[in-house]
């Protein structure tokens, strides 16, 4: 019996000295951080004629073939709703206003993430709700497609941390007859850009870090462009995270143009696609993903790049 109870000791000292092996110690502690993959992409308006191709392809290329964990999506309309339902399986999804004709959605993977909130702001509703955000000349009324952002509070479930994700789609007006209007319609963007800072500003969510995806219709490269992506930068504390990533992979343009109507070959040296960061976050790589995987490998699928970052946050 003596022998029984000692050898029961000596165990009981054993697993104390080496507590590796609790299965407690397999969950990442919340002390550690979140390692992320986050994705931003404009998958094209369909225009009620989708090209089987085209929509057969863009889902999977976007999400399922990197295992992407957050994706926001632009462009989103109700010709596209079958389609991502079908093929975003896994994801669970936050919509914009399916009543416009087109919206952000966010998509984010059921099994990673507890959604605790979420929701859509019109920018026309913000002018409204936020009168006193200087306008500096821009002209609301130039936003004809009820511009918005989709935002969701997500809970990273093996670490606890806390992520803001917003996905935007900015003012643009398509057409020659709108070039002379160029300046105008970039302070109209820089105005939303300010809103949505303003509503940022009011809110008392609780978390670790923010991540903005979107389209903002702008090339930061100089210019006009430069100046709105700024705004982002040096009044809402962002980074953008074609800069501040430790490792980069393509960096290039994430526009697409036609050789030839309805070819989509041509790579455009305009960024437009953005992924910027805020809070407790570090972007270890970013990336363009550049595939012409249409008509046998010679055209793109949509109109613009997906971009990708993956991201930790603390």
């Amino acid at each position: 019996m003596k022998k029984a109870f000692r050898f029961f000791s000596l165990a009981l000292a054993l697993l104390m000295l080496f507590p590796i092996f609790s299965p407690l110690r397999i969950k990442a502690s919340a002390t550690e951080p979140a390692q992320l993959s986050v994705m931003s992409y404009n998958i094209e308006f369909l225009n009620g004629n989708p090209d089987p191709n085209r929509t057969a392809w863009l889902a999977p290329l976007s999400v399922q073939f990197w295992g992407t964990d957050i994706v926001g999506l632009q462009e989103v309309e109700p010709g596209w709703d079958s389609i991502l339902t079908t093929y975003m399986s896994g994801y669970s999804r936050v919509q914009g206003d399916t009543t416009c004709e087109t919206w952000p959605e966010i998509f984010y993977k059921s099994t990673r993430f507890n959604k605790l909130n979420s929701g859509c702001k019109h920018y026309s509703l913000l002018y409204h709700l936020y009168p006193n955000v200087p306008t500096y000349g821009a002209d609301p009324s130039r936003d004809t497609k009820s511009r918005m952002f989709t935002w969701a509070l997500l809970q990273d479930i093996p670490t606890g941390k806390r992520l803001l994700v917003i996905s935007t789609h900015l003012h643009y007006r398509a057409g020659s007859q709108f070039t002379q209007d160029r300046d105008a319609d970039a302070l109209v963007r820089n105005h939303e850009i300010r809103l949505m800072l303003a509503w940022l500003n009011t809110q008392t969510f609780v978390y670790d870090a923010l991540v903005v995806l979107g389209d903002m219709n702008t090339d930061y490269t100089g210019g006009r462009g430069k100046t709105t992506i700024n705004i982002f930068k040096n009044e809402g504390g962002f980074a953008v995270t074609r800069d501040s990533a430790q490792t980069k992979g393509d960096i290039g343009g994430t526009l697409v143009d036609d050789s030839a109507p309805g070819t989509r070959n041509l790579r455009n040296q305009y960024i437009f696609d953005y992924i910027l960061t805020r809070g407790n976050v570090e972007t270890t790589y970013y990336t363009v993903f550049d595939n012409k995987i249409d008509n046998g490998g010679t055209s793109y699928p949509s109109d613009h790049l997906p971009v990708f970052a993956n991201i930790l946050v603390y």
